[in-house]
């Protein structure tokens, strides 16, 4: 071979080369965009797992937590509620007749009515007991006064005879029965007629 051809067959060999790489370049280049066009076209679960680590926490939301709270403190009073002290038998003094007697007549003198309207009262209310009983309606005590009421007419005990026979009579005498009007005076005590009738007939029957 001369010189001419080898040096001919140099020149092809090198264009060669040089046709080579570009385009394994490109080539390598081409499959880097594949790779990248595989990855955003993947589904969002794949994505998210290469892009972030998402931490879920199980727990209880804001508005959970105010609910929640809201419920506590509801339970909270309610058995603030239910543990509250009740009236009782231990909370009252037993008296004796001759006791009851000597304060419908103390009570009868203080506001200007007949004794034995607040007995007769007293007996048909808890048959003169000086235990501290609740009734269905939630009346208490000895005349059976809802709380409210009696703190309207004493600042005494509920549970304690003798004012609640005090806090009967100021209720009877501010109604009517000490201008004599016992009818009005029993019905604001008790809305009922037979009740009315009632406490007349026994007022009636109490000899002095």
């Amino acid at each position: 071979m001369n010189r001419k051809a080898q040096t001919i067959i140099w020149i092809a060999i090198a264009a060669m080369t040089f046709m080579i790489k570009p385009t394994q370049a490109a080539s390598d280049i081409q499959l880097e965009k594949n790779d990248a066009l595989k990855l955003e076209s993947a589904p969002f679960s794949m994505v998210s797992a290469v892009e972030t680590k998402v931490a879920f926490h199980i727990g209880e939301s804001k508005f959970d937590e105010k609910q929640s709270e809201a419920a506590k403190k509801e339970r909270a009073l309610k058995a603030a509620a239910k543990t509250a002290v009740e009236p009782s038998a231990s909370a009252s003094t037993t008296y004796s007749i001759e006791q009851l007697r000597s304060f419908y007549n103390e009570a009868g003198a203080l506001y200007g009515i007949d004794p034995r309207l607040i007995e007769a009262v007293h007996q048909v209310e808890t048959g003169k007991s000086s235990d501290c009983k609740r009734s269905y309606a939630g009346a208490i005590g000895p005349m059976q006064f809802l709380r409210s009421t009696f703190a309207h007419y004493s600042d005494g005990n509920i549970c304690d005879a003798r004012d609640a026979i005090f806090a009967a009579a100021n209720l009877l005498s501010k109604s009517g029965a000490s201008q004599g009007d016992i009818r009005s005076a029993l019905f604001s005590y008790n809305h009922s007629n037979s009740y009315v009738n009632k406490v007349i007939g026994v007022m009636d029957s109490i000899v002095r």
